[in-house]
């Protein structure tokens, strides 16, 4: 049986219509399901706690990108299959995965291809594409070797990218990537100059690593998948693989 999880947003009256061809296009795919709205009192771990005691094999999540952040945050020991339906055209990980917004990604749910990918994991936090991370100018990588970074400067850690990186990011090898440097990207070009060129981001190189260590005398700022968190050092990441089963799109970059 489904269970689709609506987003607490989504009961905004606003989205009433959208909601009800997305209803109609699974009736007709024969995917119905029981349908749970998140609110103040209904909190999505809960829900995904009680939905799996009930015996539930797909959860289809229904929202934007931060909803998916947030479940993988849920997944612990289940062994369950999940779902998207982005019910916004902006998602950068709905592109990632090959599902297209709103009702039409009712047609991957209905193809049903399921992949295993990785997860990244800091401390006590998941992560499904990227670590942003500031202030720190070294780290341990496999207990074997130091890398060092510009104090000044950010770098970045990839489970998968939206970025169009010459190298593909694959969230199926069993590594995390370590960006080494990256050229500026000019935010005020012309869109109509930027499609001139190829949309590449440059990268020196890639490290991989399965586990990263940090040690720092100060607080870490980082962004999770582009949610800002301050941790507490030494601050530990470390690939897990196979960790988020999902259905995926024929379009997906991986």
């Amino acid at each position: 049986m489904y269970y689709y999880i609506y987003d607490s947003y989504l009961n905004h009256p606003q989205y009433n219509k959208v909601l009800t061809k997305i209803e109609n296009k699974l009736i007709d795919l024969g995917l119905k399901g029981k349908i749970i709205k998140l609110s103040a009192f209904k909190k999505l771990k809960g829900v995904i706690n009680e939905i799996i005691k009930q015996g539930a094999e797909t959860i289809v999540i229904c929202g934007d990108d931060q909803i998916i952040n947030q479940t993988i945050n849920c997944l612990e020991n289940f062994d369950i299959c999940f779902g998207f339906i982005p019910i916004t055209s902006s998602s950068k990980i709905a592109r990632v995965l090959g599902i297209p917004p709103f009702e039409t990604a009712c047609n991957v749910l209905a193809n049903r291809i399921i992949k295993k990918i990785d997860l990244g994991k800091i401390n006590e936090y998941y992560f499904l594409s990227q670590l942003e991370i500031f202030n720190v100018n070294n780290v341990e990588c496999d207990d074997q070797y130091h890398l060092y970074f510009k104090t000044n400067q950010p770098f970045y850690i990839y489970n998968l990218s939206f970025l169009n990186f010459q190298k593909k990011i694959n969230p199926q090898d069993g590594f995390l990537e370590i960006a080494i440097s990256c050229t500026k990207i000019f935010k005020f070009i012309p869109k109509f100059v930027l499609k001139l060129f190829k949309k590449e981001n440059k990268i020196d190189s890639f490290v991989l690593v399965k586990k990263i260590k940090i040690n720092s005398n100060k607080e870490i700022f980082l962004q999770i998948d582009y949610n800002p968190k301050i941790i507490l050092s030494p601050a530990f990441i470390k690939i897990i693989p196979n960790k988020f089963k999902i259905i995926v799109g024929k379009e997906r970059s991986f």
